[in-house]
C-alpha cells in the first residue's frame, strides 16, 4: 500500500484514522468525544495491570507550516490541551502515567526543542508521536487506511456479502449424500489433512479486510457451548444440522471479535428484537420487571424474533429463537461490596464479600443483583423510586463442589436477614460504608435455608478432624438417614451428648470367661468406629462413638457360646435411654 499522503487529508478524516489505528494498537483503548468538558483527552488507555492509571493519547491533525514548523496558532492548541488535562486531574484525581501527541509531521529542531520545553515541567512523561510512528501504523493496518480513506468500506460491504453466499453454498455441498446419490458418484477420497491449507485460506479471507471485527470460523458435529464473556465477542452465528451425537452432524459456527473497544462505536450492530409471552406466564412476569425495573431475564426457545445487522453479512431476521437480556458488560461495571447483617443490638451476625453486577432502570424503580463471591447464595434488590420502598429477595446458590468452610459466612447471613435485624452496604476497599437499614416486616428466610446452614456448618466441623478434603456433595441426592449422620456427627465432635430411646441392642461380645445371669443388670459402654457417608463415599474419622447404657439385663433366651464367649442381647432395666458421645481415643487394653 502507498504512503498515506497525510497533507491532502481534512482534519476530520485524519483524526478519525489516527484515533482508531491507535484504537487498534490499544484494544481497551477509548475515545472520547470531543466537548468543553473533555479535559484535552482524546484517546484514554487503562494501562494493563494498574487499576486506575492510564495513558492518553491527543491527537492534532497538523501536518506543519510548509511540512515543517507549528504555526503559533497550533502551539496554543497543543500548549491548551495540556493545560486542560492537568486541570482535568486535579478535578478528577486522573491518574496519568504517559502523554502522547499524535500528529502526521516530522518535527524539526526548532519544533523538537521547543516540544521538549513544554513538556519538561509536566507531572507525567510526555511523549512526540510523529508521521514515522504513523506511517508504521497505517503499514500494520492497512485495512483501516482502506476503508476509511480509499473506498473500502463499500469493497467490504460487497465481499462480505458474497463470502457469506460462499459459505451457504459450502454449507449446503458438505450436506450428507443420499444413498442413491452416494451410489451415483465416487468422490475422489479426500484426508483431513488436504483441508487444512484451505480452511487457512479462508480464515485469512475472512479478517483480509473488516478492520472493525474479526471472524472465527469451526466445524463440529454438534454445536460447541458458547462463552458469552469471552473478551471482545460480540455475537456467534451458529448454522448446520446438528446431528444425535458428535459423528452425525455439521455445525458451523462462526465467532463475531471486535477488534477493539472502540469498534463497536465505528460500526454499531443496529437490531431490533419480539418476545412473544404467549401462554407463558413466568415470562410475561420476567418481562414486566424488565419493563419496570430493568430486570434480566431468560427468553425460552420459541419467544424470540431477532433482526440484526451483524458484521460479515451473518445477520438477518431469526424466528423461534432463545436469548437472554443481561446488562451491557463495560470493564469495571461490576462492583465488590460487603453487605452486613447486624442484630437490634448492633451485633453484627455475618458480613460476606458480594459481586455485584451493574445496576439497570426501568419504568418504576432500579435492579441491582449479585452474589456472595464464595457461590453461597445470590441477592436481588428491586426499589421503586416514587415510594423509595425495596424488596430484596435471597437465595443459596449452587453449593455442590465448594469448600464448607467458605460458604459459613453466606450462609449465615441468608439466616440472619430476617426482621427485625438490619443491613448495610461498604466498599471492599476503603471509606464509604451506608447506615444501616432496618430490614422490612415481614422478611421470611428461604425455605430450607436454616437446614442447608446447619449441614454445611456440619460438614465444615467434621473436616477440622480429618485431612481429606471434604467438598458439598449434591444435596439433591444426599438422603435423609445421611444428613442426620451428618447433624448427628458433627454434634459429636463438637462435645454434645447425644440422648436416644432404645429397645434392643445386640449380640453383645461378651469378654471371654465372662457369662451372665437372666436377672444380672449393669451399664454397658460401647466404642465403634466413626464412620460418616457422604454421599459419594465413606469417610472415616479418628476416634470413637462411645454409647453409654446406665442400666442393662441380657435377654437370655439369646444367649449363646460363640468360639471362646457368648454373644448376647441386651434390652432395658428400667430407663430405656442411652447417651452418645465423642471419644478421641482407644479404650486401654483390656477394658
Amino acid at each position: 500500500m502507498a504512503p498515506v499522503e497525510w497533507s491532502v487529508l481534512s482534519g476530520e478524516a485524519v483524526e478519525t484514522v489516527v484515533g482508531f489505528m491507535l484504537c487498534r494498537e490499544n484494544p481497551e483503548a477509548m475515545r472520547i468525544k470531543p466537548s468543553r468538558g473533555d479535559g484535552g483527552i482524546d484517546i484514554l488507555v487503562p494501562v494493563s495491570g494498574h487499576p486506575g492509571k492510564v495513558e492518553i493519547y491527543q491527537v492534532k491533525s497538523f501536518t506543519g507550516n510548509g511540512h515543517t514548523q507549528l504555526s503559533n496558532s497550533q502551539k496554543r492548541q497543543i500548549r491548551g490541551s495540556l493545560e486542560r488535562l492537568r486541570t482535568y486531574c486535579a478535578e478528577t484525581g486522573l491518574e496519568v502515567v504517559d502523554w502522547y501527541l499524535a500528529l502526521p509531521m516530522l518535527p524539526t529542531n526548532e519544533t523538537r526543542t521547543w516540544f521538549e520545553e513544554l513538556v519538561a515541567t509536566q507531572p507525567f512523561t510526555c511523549h512526540w508521536r510523529g508521521r514515522d510512528h504513523l506511517d508504521v501504523l497505517a503499514a500494520r493496518y492497512p485495512e483501516v487506511i482502506d476503508y476509511y480513506l480509499h473506498g473500502g468500506r463499500e469493497r467490504l460491504s460487497g465481499a462480505m456479502t458474497s463470502m457469506a453466499s460462499a459459505l451457504l453454498l459450502a454449507q449446503r455441498a458438505a450436506r450428507r449424500p443420499t444413498e442413491a446419490e452416494a451410489e451415483a458418484t465416487e468422490p475422489a477420497p479426500l484426508a483431513p489433512a488436504d483441508t487444512i491449507d484451505g480452511l487457512i485460506g479462508l480464515h485469512d479471507l475472512l479478517n483480509r479486510d473488516d478492520p472493525h471485527y474479526r471472524y472465527d470460523l469451526a466445524v463440529s458435529g454438534s454445536p460447541p457451548p458458547l462463552d458469552r464473556d469471552e473478551p471482545l465477542l460480540v455475537a456467534a452465528v451458529q448454522r448446520g444440522t446438528p446431528g444425535r451425537g458428535a459423528d452425525d452432524g455439521t455445525v458451523v459456527t462462526i465467532k463475531v471479535y471486535a477488534r477493539c473497544r472502540m469498534s463497536v462505536y465505528e460500526r454499531p450492530i443496529p437490531g431490533s428484537f419480539v418476545v412473544d409471552p404467549t401462554g407463558d406466564d413466568d415470562l410475561a412476569r420476567d418481562l414486566e420487571l424488565f419493563h419496570q425495573y430493568g430486570r434480566p431475564f431468560q427468553i425460552p426457545q420459541g419467544a424470540l424474533t431477532v433482526d440484526v445487522d451483524l458484521p460479515g453479512g451473518l445477520g438477518g431476521v431469526m424466528e423461534g429463537a432463545s436469548g437472554q437480556i443481561t446488562p451491557a458488560s463495560e470493564p469495571g461495571a461490576e462492583q465488590q461490596l460487603y453487605i452486613a447483617v447486624a442484630d437490634p443490638d448492633g451485633q453484627v451476625l455475618a458480613e460476606p464479600l458480594v459481586d455485584m453486577q451493574p445496576l439497570t432502570g426501568g419504568v418504576l424503580g432500579v435492579y441491582r443483583s449479585g452474589e456472595d463471591h464464595e457461590g453461597a447464595f445470590t441477592i436481588e434488590m428491586r426499589t421503586d423510586l416514587s415510594t423509595r420502598m425495596s424488596k430484596v429477595e435471597i437465595r443459596p446458590g449452587d453449593l455442590a463442589g465448594r469448600r464448607p468452610h467458605d460458604l459459613l459466612e453466606g450462609l449465615r447471613f441468608v439466616t440472619s436477614f430476617v426482621h427485625p435485624n438490619s443491613f448495610r452496604f461498604r466498599p471492599a476497599y476503603g471509606p464509604g460504608a451506608s447506615p444501616f437499614s432496618a430490614i422490612p416486616n415481614p422478611t421470611m428466610v428461604e425455605p430450607g435455608a436454616l437446614l442447608l446452614r446447619a449441614l454445611i456448618e456440619g460438614l465444615a466441623t467434621i473436616q477440622e478432624f480429618t485431612t481429606e478434603q471434604i467438598l458439598v456433595p449434591d444435596l439433591s441426592t444426599v438422603t435423609t438417614d445421611q444428613r442426620v449422620s451428618i447433624l448427628d456427627t458433627a454434634r459429636l465432635l463438637r462435645g454434645e451428648i447425644l440422648t436416644i430411646t432404645w429397645n434392643d441392642l445386640g449380640p453383645v461380645h461378651m469378654h471371654p470367661g465372662v457369662d451372665v445371669a437372666p436377672d444380672e443388670r449393669f451399664a454397658v459402654r460401647l466404642l465403634d468406629p466413626l464412620t460418616i457417608d457422604l454421599a459419594d463415599r465413606t469417610l472415616e474419622l479418628p476416634g470413637f462413638r462411645q454409647t453409654d447404657i446406665a442400666s442393662a439385663q441380657p435377654d437370655f433366651d439369646t444367649r449363646c457360646k460363640h468360639d471362646d464367649h457368648y454373644d448376647v442381647r441386651l434390652r432395658p432395666a428400667g430407663s430405656d435411654l442411652a447417651q452418645f458421645s465423642y471419644a478421641a481415643d482407644p479404650p486401654p487394653e483390656g477394658a
